[in-house]
């Protein structure tokens, strides 16, 4: 009985281990993005993009993550709409020129270019250790993105526009993890991810987690 109930134990303490996962990790995620970005006076649509990143981090015992990662974003540009002002006057004898009517439409025009940010995030996860190898987790992060904007057509003319903004960024993400081994975690996540400016990027990717 004493044997047997060893044997439970040492059991219990080797999956309590593998689902830990205690310790360093290197981790790297792609997926696809899609950015939005808009104001009052200028909205700009973009392709689905990508988003490729890297991380370093630590896990504790308790679920707690903490990570330094490094992001790359590209979306291609596919129309710009710009807002511009319609009058309509009437010429009389008698009053002259009358304006009776003014509205603001938004003009599109068809660009070929491209937007790329490059970010570097500090990350604080935590993970709900439900069960031995699935389990959901939640985090945040904040830090610096580099932003730069490439314009070459505008309407089939060739143009050469280059303009960038550096600034705080911050996002939000979620997803789960699947441990298919001692030192290795699959991911699958959601972020949702703010930069300088009106841009706002949703992204859907998946990732892998090697412990050392």
């Amino acid at each position: 009985m004493v044997k047997y109930l060893f044997i439970i134990a040492a059991l219990i303490t080797t999956s309590v281990i593998v689902h830990a996962n205690e310790g360093f990790y290197v981790d790297g995620t792609a997926g696809a993005n899609f950015l939005d970005s808009s104001d009052k006076d200028v909205k700009i649509d973009f392709d689905t993009g990508y988003l490729v990143s890297g991380s370093l981090g630590y896990k504790f015992s308790n679920g707690l993550r903490v990570e330094g990662e490094i992001g790359y974003r590209r979306n291609n540009l596919n129309q710009i709409k710009i807002p511009l002002i319609r009058e309509e006057y009437i010429i009389n004898s008698e009053e002259g020129v009358k304006l009776i009517s003014s509205n603001t439409i938004r003009e599109k025009f068809n660009v070929h270019g491209h937007l790329e940010t490059i970010s570097f995030l500090g990350h604080l996860l935590y993970e709900l250790q439900l069960t031995e190898c699935i389990n959901p987790y939640i985090g945040a992060g904040a830090g610096y993105a580099l932003q730069s904007i490439y314009v070459k057509h505008i309407e089939g003319i060739p143009v050469k526009v280059h303009g960038h903004q550096n600034g705080f960024a911050w996002d939000l993400l979620g997803g789960v993890v699947y441990s298919i081994c001692e030192n290795i975690d699959l991911d699958l996540q959601y972020r949702y991810f703010r930069s300088q400016g009106n841009q706002t990027d949703n992204t859907i990717a998946a990732g892998i987690k090697y412990f050392f």
